[in-house]
């Protein structure tokens, strides 16, 4: 049977016709007729530009991403990258193609420690990793293909080079935690006699916090908030927070206040953690005996409970100018007497193994 493929040149468009033609033989082989049929293939032929035409614009963007993206097979084999991919590592489609992943990028016979497409097999969503490469850190994500049957098969290797972003985070991070530093130093230079207070505080809160089992940013929240937790003395006169004496109910009142006013300053700044309810909330007690608000029980949140703990072990501890300083023991009998009235249980026992079991020191 003959197949051509004839354009057949019509108005207002071409055409494209099929024509088979299928030779009539006799008995002994001649051909006696030929029987011939024609089809028009038009809007095939249209639809498979089309599809040519789709796969070229996939192509060529799939080509111009900034991230080195690869398809890769259950196996870790690479089955597709595109012009990112081959620029990031220096090779060739050939040098890729067909090769194992970890081959391609560590020059590893078997897959890394936390590799994405293994640890994917086991999980069956998207797994990702950072991976250094040429003084660069790129974000590895590899994101699961599956069949109908819903059986993982491939999977998109998508590198994405956060090398400038992690160093302006770094970069925001210094930043922010000088501003946290003057703030806590402000504070100081306007209470001299407890100098050194709030970073002593946040030694003791930051274990404390870690030793309960608190998610890392959460830790974070503590350390930041420990640092300022007095920021509102900076609204109290100098003479009564450097006032040797024992101070008048009036004064105690003042005191008191410190937290309210801290907490106006703090929270109109978007910290991403709770600081300013900490730092507002950091002197109330179970039993509702604490100020400013008289919250008890689980009204407060847990990282004030941290940080008032820390407080009061830090303050007791230390001297001040009303009182010599009472020490590490006389602070922990406080604790553990009023475990449950004015002090979270849990707290305190976290509190009492880090100085008891773990040694912990100032």
């Amino acid at each position: 049977m003959n197949m051509i493929l004839q354009p057949l040149l019509t108005e207002p468009c071409i055409s494209s016709i099929l024509i088979n033609k299928i030779p009539l033989r006799d008995k002994n082989g001649d051909i006696y007729a030929v029987l011939g049929y024609s089809r028009d293939i038009t809007e095939r032929k249209q639809a498979e530009e089309e599809i040519k035409s789709a796969a070229a614009r996939w192509q060529t963007t799939f080509d111009a991403m900034n991230d080195a993206v690869s398809l890769i097979d259950y196996n870790g084999i690479v089955l597709q990258c595109n012009q990112s991919y081959l620029n990031l590592l220096g090779k060739t489609e050939t040098e890729i193609l067909g090769k194992h992943c970890w081959e391609i990028v560590h020059g590893a016979n078997k897959p890394i420690d936390g590799c994405p497409i293994v640890k994917m097999k086991k999980s069956f969503q998207r797994e990702s990793l950072l991976l250094p490469i040429d003084d660069k850190l790129f974000n590895v994500a590899v994101d699961p293909i599956f069949d109908a049957n819903n059986n993982l098969i491939k999977a998109v290797h998508i590198m994405t080079d956060i090398t400038e972003l992690k160093q302006s985070g770094e970069r925001l991070k210094k930043t922010f935690d000088a501003a946290i530093d003057t703030m806590s130093k402000i504070i100081e230079a306007k209470d001299p006699y407890t100098s050194g207070h709030q970073h002593r505080v946040c030694q003791l809160a930051v274990p404390l916090a870690r030793e309960l089992g608190l998610a890392p940013d959460k830790v974070e929240g503590v350390r930041i908030a420990s640092l300022i937790h007095d920021i509102g003395k900076i609204g109290l006169p100098t003479e009564i927070l450097s006032k040797p004496g024992k101070l008048t109910d009036i004064e105690f009142s003042l005191i008191k206040g410190h937290s309210q006013i801290g907490y106006d300053i703090l929270k109109s700044i978007d910290f991403s953690y709770p600081i300013a309810q900490i730092v507002l909330q950091h002197h109330e007690r179970l039993d509702g005996s604490g100020y400013p608000n008289k919250l008890n029980g689980d009204k407060i949140i847990l990282e004030a409970k941290i940080i008032g703990i820390a407080d009061v072990v830090e303050a007791m501890s230390s001297f001040r100018p009303y009182r010599p300083a009472l020490g590490i023991d006389a602070a922990l009998e406080e604790i553990s007497k009023n475990k449950g009235i004015l002090y979270d249980p849990e707290v305190v026992d976290a509190c009492l193994k880090l100085f008891k079991e773990k040694g912990f020191e100032f």
